[in-house]
């Protein structure tokens, strides 16, 4: 018999590790991994491999066509001796009306009197999937009897086996959401004209999204559309919760649910590492205190809790507490050399443009975003004057999967260019922060470092950063700052903020940790009696 192994050791690697610890693979094959260990498992490189013939390949990576013309080139078959790992994991996604069939016989077997729970959530690409695993299993544990149906598009595990590991029905997302080709099917059940209002309505968030082809775009808006709302007259949710708040899909379902009078709201990672956040307004400066901030004045903090926020500050510094892993590289090693250590440094954080897909030409972007700065790029340029000028030091960290383009090499290398390093490590070495958006904006105040915000976020208007109101401002905003540090007014500012945040805004999120701190799943997202809790801080 066959011995499998995977060729493919990054995220998509890792997850089918984490989800299948039936299939263990001999070893892995990775054509350009610097590691040689990951999650247990010998990195091979392709050329180590001596007889092909004595391996079955489950290729978990979205290149599957480069690597099959390798395996087929080595007279390997399809199926026999290879396989991709959707293929492997029986993890395809259904067609539209078969995806309808199954709603609707859900939907007859839930309690009208208990309707269903609508979670929209991805599965696949999360940070610590452990333990956003361990947290979404205990939060569908804690509604019962009320159902929880999770819409995903699964990507590593079968339909059935998810079912039976969450213990709640699941809808694996039909065709019609591949962003490759879009696919149409004619007889889509609810799939009837558009009224007037709909189709003003999807125009104007087309024009919130970058899209290379408007007309394409607004036809995937329109299947996205038609499918939500066929579904939720379906299903009848009384709750959708949905993972996110900058994709087109959660903009989507929350109008929907405004149409059909449904209580919403967002989820995604905690501002405080160890947690997750739910807001019923959007993330961000979408957010309910961005954009109403005054209901955070009714929420009253005690001593007591202020000494818990200090005492959890502490913790996430001395256990350096991430949603996110950061590696060691040769690259960023001869990069943070170049810091001349008698001068001050500024450290500039990217936040994930591409991943948000925002039209920074239109008034969304200037209202929920920034109304300074149309991009990270334009940022970069302005402190790359600034610092040249007044002899300092700049770091940029670019979000993963970002790229910054159209910058000269001369000013390029005036700039320590990381890519990969600690976060940790990259704000103990700075003097002042610059950022438009990023949850690292809330782990520098915890270092007590100052902050230059250039966006609209939940912390504008807060007391606790610098605020930037035009690109003439930003000079005098870093020269200030290097002078004055974090005040002690700001970091006052800053503790009732999370104590505020950790009352209402913000779950523990199950991970391992040695203290727990945040709403407990007792108190589920979006109900009354939230805004009644403590926070928890407890050995």
């Amino acid at each position: 018999m066959k011995k499998i192994v995977f060729w493919g050791s990054g995220k998509i690697g890792v997850w089918c590790l984490g989800q299948h610890a039936d299939i263990v693979p001999l070893f892995l094959i990775d054509s350009f991994s610097e590691q040689k260990m990951v999650c247990g498992k010998e990195v091979k490189h392709p050329d180590e491999i001596e007889d092909w013939t004595l391996y079955y390949i489950v290729i978990p990576t979205k290149k599957y066509q480069e690597i099959e013309a390798v395996l087929k080139s080595k007279g390997l078959q399809k199926n026999s001796d290879y396989s991709w790992y959707q293929d492997f994991f029986s993890c395809h996604r259904p067609r539209i009306e078969e995806n309808m069939d199954l709603i609707r016989m859900y939907a007859k077997q839930c309690d009208g009197a208990l309707r269903p729970i609508m979670l929209v959530i991805p599965t696949a690409n999360m940070r610590n999937q452990k333990s956003f695993f361990t947290f979404l299993k205990e939060y569908i544990r804690r509604r019962k009897p009320r159902k929880v149906v999770v819409f995903t598009q699964l990507e590593v595990i079968s339909r059935e086996k998810f079912a039976q590991k969450f213990d709640c029905q699941v809808i694996n997302m039909p065709d019609i959401f591949g962003r490759d080709k879009l696919e149409y099917e004619m007889d889509f059940p609810f799939a009837d004209n558009l009224s007037a209002r709909e189709c003003e309505w999807l125009e104007h968030l087309g024009k919130r999204k970058v899209s290379s082809n408007e007309q394409e775009s607004l036809k995937y808006s329109e299947a996205l559309y038609c499918y939500y709302r066929a579904v939720i007259i379906v299903l009848k949710p009384c709750k959708i919760l949905i993972w996110g708040n900058w994709t087109r899909e959660s903009y989507i379902l929350g109008h929907l649910a405004d149409i059909y009078g449904i209580k919403h709201g967002y989820m995604e990672h905690g501002w405080i590492p160890g947690t997750t956040q739910f807001d019923p307004q959007g993330i961000a400066g979408q957010g309910i205190y961005a954009v109403k901030p005054d209901v955070l004045d009714e929420i009253v903090i005690t001593q007591k809790e202020i000494m818990e926020i200090q005492k959890i500050k502490r913790y996430v510094i001395e256990k350096q507490l991430d949603t996110r892993v950061f590696r060691k590289t040769e690259a960023d090693e001869k990069e943070l050399k170049k810091i001349d250590s008698p001068k001050k440094t500024i450290f500039l954080i990217g936040m994930d443009e591409a991943g948000m897909g925002m039209n920074h030409q239109d008034s969304y972007w200037k209202r929920y975003i920034s109304n300074v700065y149309e991009s990270v790029q334009e940022v970069l340029i302005d402190l790359i004057k600034i610092c040249d000028s007044n002899n300092l030091n700049l770091i940029f960290k670019p979000h993963p999967g970002n790229k910054i383009q159209n910058i000269p090499g001369d000013d390029l290398n005036k700039v320590v260019y990381v890519k990969d390093a600690s976060i940790d490590e990259l704000i103990q070495i700075s003097d002042v922060m610059v950022s438009i958006a990023s949850a690292v904006d809330y782990k520098v105040l915890m270092y007590g470092k100052p902050l230059i915000q250039v966006g609209e976020t939940g912390l504008k208007g807060k007391g606790c950063s610098y605020e930037v109101t035009s690109r003439g401002h930003m000079e005098s905003a870093v020269l200030n700052a290097l002078v004055a540090g974090m005040t002690a007014e700001q970091i006052r500012n800053y503790d009732q903020f999370l104590a505020k945040l950790l009352k209402r805004y913000l779950w523990d999120d199950m991970s391992e940790k040695e203290i727990a701190y945040g709403l407990t799943l007792d108190t589920d997202f979006g109900e009354e009696e939230a805004y009644e809790c403590n926070s928890v801080c407890t050995d």
